[in-house]
């Protein structure tokens, strides 16, 4: 091995070399990719920075190249923060949320290829819920001239819409207030407090947080749709058809894969894997952004951040 290695080097006329400068130039050509995971802003990201960092690590000894894990912090209110880093090169990989993945689509750009998305509760659709408290309020229609809090106004206008109200919040509630959930605990506190009488928020987020499963639990779920699909994960157009296809290959299949068994309790944590994202999941994508499109609830959501979200200090 030695021997060949000096064949090697004499070869591309290096002088005197030894073979283990050899292997770390070797070393050094690798290819390097960044992935970029949009965290929202009060989020605590520790434990899914390092596990994605630790994964990283997995996958760069798979595919022959660097994987670095960045973290992309926005505010409420942002959108589409992490097309803008993969159209500027700042990332190759990253996620979106579905809602942002059928407005990519709809500007018929080609920049995205999609890979994969990451299962929840064995789905790739996430559904959004009105939260109340315990005993208070049994129907949707119950809810006109309450108090509402939360961090975004889509979903609450959605689930109207989807029971037969197609109103702005602040004429069917009698106040609307911003309230971050991130995180979750923040603004059960506000419900149990009496500050809001209901909140909307992922079913998902609220699963994971596990307030609702304390047993001294004072909110229920009054009514939940299907809103979107999980994160849908895409890499950039410059990234190697190659490179993005063995990386998808790798995630999809990495419940099942040894090599990857540090991670197992991150899956059965949300019961899901990676996997690939389904029709059906794509179509509610595609039908939920139609009807914010076509409702202008685009422009009632940037109003109502402008309004009501405290200002960045």
């Amino acid at each position: 091995m030695k021997k060949n290695c000096f064949i090697v080097i004499a070869a591309i006329a290096l002088s005197a070399v030894s073979q283990c400068v050899f292997f770390t130039e070797r070393s050094e050509a690798r290819e390097k990719y960044v992935l970029k995971l949009p965290v929202i802003e009060g989020f605590a990201t520790d434990k899914l920075m390092t596990m994605f960092q630790d994964m990283a690590k997995v996958i760069s000894k798979k595919i022959d190249a660097d994987i670095t894990v960045d973290k992309l912090t926005f505010r409420h209110g942002e959108r589409m923060v992490a097309v803008r880093d993969l159209e500027t090169g700042a990332a190759d990989f990253a996620y979106l949320n579905g809602i942002e993945f059928a407005e990519y689509q709809r500007t018929g750009k080609k920049d995205l290829m999609m890979l994969f998305t990451l299962s929840m509760n064995k789905s790739t659709i996430l559904k959004q819920c009105l939260y109340v408290r315990k005993g208070e309020i049994m129907t949707v229609e119950a809810l006109r001239g309450k108090k509402w809090g939360s961090s975004q106004l889509l979903p609450t206008r959605f689930l109207l819409y989807k029971k037969g109200v197609n109103e702005p919040i602040d004429k069917f509630f009698s106040s609307v207030r911003f309230v971050s959930d991130a995180p979750i605990p923040n603004i059960v506190a506000a419900l149990n407090s009496k500050e809001i009488d209901v909140f909307s928020a992922a079913e998902s987020a609220v699963r994971l947080s596990g307030e609702l499963n304390k047993k001294t639990a004072t909110f229920v779920p009054l009514y939940c749709e299907p809103f979107e699909s999980t994160w849908v994960f895409v890499a950039r157009s410059g990234v190697p058809s190659t490179v993005a296809l063995k990386l998808r290959d790798i995630m999809t299949t990495a419940h099942r894969n040894q090599e990857f068994n540090n991670f197992k309790f991150a899956f059965a944590m949300i019961d899901g894997n990676f996997t690939a994202l389904d029709e059906r999941a794509k179509n509610l994508n595609d039908s939920t952004y139609e009807l914010i499109r076509k409702n202008g609830w685009l422009k009632e959501e940037d109003a109502f951040i402008k309004k009501h979200m405290p200002r960045a200090k």
